[in-house]
């Protein structure tokens, strides 16, 4: 669509109130350390192409309509919205009543997911290697930390580039690596279109 349009960044209306109900679904499906439960980012680039920003998760769905009923500006509610067939509306009904806190919920789920990409950073720079973009060594120490959420992510980063994906392997593919991996005996193991080669010297993957 983006580039249909010629777009560069698109910008959604998600609230605090949507903030709050992503956290919670992803926390009733994921492990307790997942990344994902710092909830969605104020701004992504998608693709390397296009920003999809998020200019109000600071603020509830009341304040963004008390704004508008106040300059005699209506609304347009999705009747999907009410459909409880959808996990989303049923974790509506579920947090209804809770007031969030915008400002706090936003903070705590920025600081997580910069705390989390500043690790990961960290990792990548002093225990990966790269030659010509095409082969990866990994320290063992970093191959063998899988259980540490930011150590996987940092594998899972490097193998989905590598593998020329554009989002990081999937959870059946990480729990099958890690359990390969934690043997720290040598061999090779194909996922995602990487070829994860286990020696001696370390972690190589290549495509």
């Amino acid at each position: 669509m983006t580039e249909q349009i010629g777009a560069s960044c698109v910008v959604t209306a998600h609230t605090a109130d949507d903030q709050a109900e992503t956290i919670a679904m992803r926390q009733s499906r994921s492990e307790p350390d997942a990344l994902g439960l710092a909830g969605m980012a104020a701004g992504v680039l998608v693709d390397r192409r296009a920003w999809v920003m998020r200019p109000f998760l600071s603020l509830g769905r009341t304040d963004i309509r008390d704004y508008l009923s106040a300059r005699g500006v209506g609304w347009f509610d999705d009747p999907s919205n009410a459909n409880t067939r959808f996990e989303r509306v049923r974790v509506r009904h579920a947090l209804s009543g809770i007031a969030p806190s915008p400002a706090d919920a936003f903070a705590a789920a920025g600081n997580a997911r910069r705390r989390s990409s500043e690790r990961v950073a960290q990792l990548l720079g002093s225990q990966v290697s790269v030659s010509e973009g095409l082969v990866a060594q990994l320290d063992p120490a970093l191959a063998m930390n899988m259980a540490d959420a930011d150590s996987r992510r940092a594998v899972l980063s490097i193998a989905a580039v590598i593998g020329g994906r554009r989002h990081l392997p999937g959870r059946e593919t990480a729990l099958r690596l890690a359990a390969f991996l934690s043997t720290g005996e040598s061999g090779r193991l194909t996922a995602g279109r990487v070829v994860f080669d286990r020696r001696r010297s370390g972690l190589y993957l290549y495509r």
